[in-house]
């Protein structure tokens, strides 16, 4: 019976990595499960447990290339970096971290395709302002997202069932080598898309319905765009399953780990690949062609940081003299959703302002009130 239990578990997660955990009707008739067993199973044996549910967003597909942007700040400003970073979310910021013990900022951006350049030229801006003391930037091939591994979790009791000696290898999922490439066909989104999305961001268990009281747009037109424009198209590729704990993601029971492997061979990556998809409470993982590094973000339960670390270590032996460690610290950490400010609704296209984003950030140094400029959905 347990085993049965566990299998209609798996077989409702698998549903939900293609089409969400909104539609009960629509994964009880993709796995055979009773609707009212299907939504009795995720509010009680995964929501309770501490799963959550993420829309796996292809930002690459809508024109905005995500970067890493590590960022050491002045010491003149360290106490207003988070201030700073939150102001940042509007021109392209979707995450930050604190790292431990060095004080710098992991930081991911979406970049508008061809503005690379123009994103280096702010950062040195802000180096020449002493605001940042130095920066290093890699423009990501990809980001790669990775669901919970269920055989891990117990969910009916909430709790981990590791066998750290015997990690179940998954079979590997290729990443999409052409994310960023200049002749892949893009799709053209436009502002209600990008509400839509935003939306799902915030709530993966929105409804067209509730969208369309707040946003006040028509439902059909909602409809529409999310069938049409988001899930056609993929631009929601999928839907990641993640452990968030018991209460919230970011507390001091949870220990964030960015795992950095630097000056890697393209034949490399595969490796790397399959090891980020073994190692239990991975994230995401990233590739930069350009600066040559691979990117493993993980979030672990504190009591199994230290075992995870060494099985990290166990697992790149062979790339340890190029590996770096990074605890992120959960008291500085944020994550956004899609930054909308960052279309032009005119023109109809994706667009930086750095002179405007070097204004906020005087300002707020300034000692002005800094602005809040949060998207104003209508």
């Amino acid at each position: 019976m347990q085993q049965d239990d566990d299998s209609r578990l798996i077989a409702i997660i698998e549903a939900i990595k293609t089409v969400g955990p909104r539609n009960c009707s629509l994964i009880s008739r993709m796995t055979g499960i009773p609707v009212e067993t299907v939504r009795y199973k995720i509010t009680k044996q995964l929501i309770r447990k501490g799963i959550a549910f993420r829309p796996i967003v292809d930002f690459e597909l809508m024109g905005l290339r995500r970067a890493f942007v590590r960022m050491n700040f002045n010491k003149e400003v360290q106490n207003r970096a988070t201030e700073i970073l939150d102001n940042l979310h509007p021109f392209g910021l979707t995450y930050y971290a604190r790292t431990l013990p060095n004080g710098a900022y992991e930081t991911m951006f979406a970049m508008p395709y061809y503005q690379t350049r123009l994103y280096e030229v702010f950062f040195e801006r802000l180096v020449e302002e002493k605001i940042l003391n130095s920066f290093e930037i890699s423009p990501l091939d990809y980001v790669q997202s990775v669901s919970l591994r269920p055989e891990y979790y117990d969910f009916k009791k909430g709790e981990w069932k590791i066998d750290w000696d015997n990690l179940v290898p998954m079979g590997i999922r290729l990443s999409n080598e052409e994310a960023f490439a200049p002749s892949r066909d893009l799709v053209k989104v436009d502002f209600i898309d990008l509400l839509i999305v935003h939306e799902m961001q915030r709530n993966a268990f929105f409804k067209i319905n509730q969208l369309q009281k707040s946003l006040n747009i028509n439902s059909k037109t909602l409809r529409y765009h999310f069938v049409s424009h988001l899930v056609k198209n993929r631009v929601i590729a999928g839907y990641a399953i993640y452990w968030r704990g018991l209460s919230n993601m970011y507390n001091d029971k949870i220990t964030g780990v960015l795992v950095k492997v630097r000056n890697i061979l393209y034949y490399e990556k595969v490796k790397l690949e399959e090891i980020s998809l073994k190692m239990p409470f991975s994230w995401n993982y990233a590739y930069s062609s350009k600066t040559g590094t691979f990117y493993l973000m993980l979030f672990t339960p504190s009591e199994y940081s230290t075992v995870l670390l060494s099985k990290i270590t166990d697992n790149l032996s062979g790339f340890n003299e190029r590996t770096e460690s990074i605890i992120l610290d959960y008291k500085k950490v944020r994550a956004f959703t899609i930054p909308i400010a960052l279309y032009d609704r005119e023109l109809k296209e994706w667009a930086f302002n750095e002179p405007k984003a070097l204004n906020v950030i005087q300002n707020i140094l300034g000692l002005q009130k800094a602005k809040n400029l949060e998207l104003d959905v209508p």
